[in-house]
């Protein structure tokens, strides 16, 4: 009586490693199934998750999209001669934490004037849907002046005023991406105008009187 004998254990290796959520994980056989009868020798695949057995995929790829920062999953590659299972290979991996993004940074309002207040906006991208902790640094005329999202000050006509949004999901630093304003002028205001005299006659020369003239950029009229 022939007794048929048993595949080996294959290697196996998932990649990439490290991986993120946007990456596909992929088994690679290092080292394949050894069958002692010479047979052909093919793979089945099973995934679990934390422990758990999943449905995921029963191929030698798992999509980036049934996988979250956090994870731990592992593969097993059982070796089958076409009469019977060997034993099998695997390997885990945990999915660590994607760097977050932002883009579209704006400066509201743009053009701005002396008095505005200034918000910086942006859109915030990330892959594990962690919250925006993104860091903001303003700048005018190239000295740096807030952090917040707003900025308020004594602008003047001309002042260039830039504002520097850092991706940050609270684990990881992404890209840097800003915008900037020139400071446009602000027109004058003609405050307390006179007419003199009052009363008036008519033959009474009458003088008209313009009061203060207020600037917001500081020019002098």
């Amino acid at each position: 009586l022939q007794v048929n004998g048993l595949p080996s254990a294959p290697v196996v290796e998932l990649s990439p490693d490290p991986a993120t959520t946007e990456d596909d994980l992929v088994v690679t056989i290092t080292a394949d199934s050894v069958d002692p009868d010479g047979d052909p020798v093919t793979y089945a695949y099973a995934w679990s998750v934390d422990g758990v057995a999943s449905t995921a995929s029963t191929t030698a790829t798992l999509s980036s999209a049934d996988t979250q920062k956090g994870e731990t999953w592992t593969v097993e590659v059982t070796p089958n001669d076409g009469t019977s299972d060997g034993a099998s290979g695997s390997d885990d991996l945990t999915i660590d934490n994607t760097a977050p993004s932002v883009s579209d940074v704006s400066i509201d309002p743009d053009p701005a004037l002396a008095e505005d207040v200034l918000l910086c906006t942006w859109t915030f991208t990330d892959a594990d849907s962690d919250s925006d902790q993104s860091t903001v640094e303003w700048m005018v005329n190239g000295s740096t002046v807030g952090t917040d999202a707003t900025l308020s000050g004594e602008f003047v006509f001309g002042d260039e005023v830039s504002c520097m949004v850092t991706a940050h999901d609270g684990t990881d630093m992404g890209n840097s991406d800003g915008t900037s304003v020139t400071i446009g002028n602000t027109p004058p205001v003609l405050n307390d105008v006179t007419l003199s005299p009052e009363p008036a006659y008519e033959a009474d020369t009458l003088t008209c009187d313009p009061g203060a003239i207020w600037d917001a950029d500081g020019v002098v009229l």
